[in-house]
């Protein structure tokens, strides 16, 4: 039986372009079942998600990941999926949790910028979600990262992989540092990224591994999947 997920703001609102609102977990209790609806993605029913669809739908305004379940009728749309009866059953990713996420994956792709910098400011953003500095602190760390960023725009490999954290993280990981220009088309190496993120996010929402905890791999000159321990 696959397990599924939603993606709202912190209110149960929809947060990609739906207008309704969840109801929301009270007491240990499951929310309320939301009423019956006729499916048609993009159109009509409940959009949820499986763990491996759900990394595209991270980022952005601060949101939360719940836990739901399903039942009636279940169609799958590829990035998504879509089901006429759904209720949040408790919530299994948000604040701090999301912002170590989001270091994970920048840190996985860091030896490909060996700017100091660019380490520094994931350094920053786990000690910022942890409370051993302020948010002025984490955002210089930040901005001096994207100076890196910067200095290595044109640098392929880099540019490919951190273009798949970068869009899987959203806001929360870089700080808003990255306008529309940034976003550029993933390549092969962007789409290799992506599929770590979906397993390392599958093992973190199965409480297999803790996020915040991918450390910073070899800088070398051949792709490697080798995480220094």
């Amino acid at each position: 039986m696959d397990d599924y997920y939603k993606v709202t703001l912190s209110d149960g609102s929809a947060c990609h372009g739906g207008t309704g609102k969840w109801r929301l977990p009270e007491g240990g209790r499951p929310g309320k079942w939301m009423p019956p609806v006729d499916v048609l993605p993009c159109q009509s029913g409940y959009h949820v998600c499986r763990a491996d669809q759900i990394v595209q739908w991270l980022g952005g305004e601060p949101h939360i990941v719940w836990a739901v379940e399903v039942r009636g009728a279940v169609v799958d749309d590829g990035d998504k999926v879509v089901v006429s009866e759904a209720r949040l059953i408790h919530p299994v990713l948000s604040g701090v949790g999301l912002l170590l996420l989001a270091s994970d994956f920048a840190a996985h792709v860091a030896h490909l910028n060996t700017d100091p910098r660019v380490w520094a400011a994931i350094k920053a953003t786990r000690d910022y979600a942890h409370g051993r500095i302020d948010a002025a602190a984490r955002d210089a760390a930040w901005a001096a990262a994207w100076d890196a960023a910067m200095d290595a725009a044109w640098d392929a490999p880099w540019s490919a992989a951190r273009a798949a954290a970068m869009d899987a993280a959203g806001a929360v990981a870089w700080a808003a540092a990255w306008d529309a220009a940034m976003d550029a088309a993933m390549d092969a190496a962007g789409d290799a990224e992506r599929e770590w993120q979906t397993r390392h996010l599958h093992a973190v929402l199965t409480g297999a591994r803790k996020p915040g905890t991918v450390r910073r791999r070899k800088a070398t000159t051949k792709t490697t999947s080798q995480e220094v321990r």
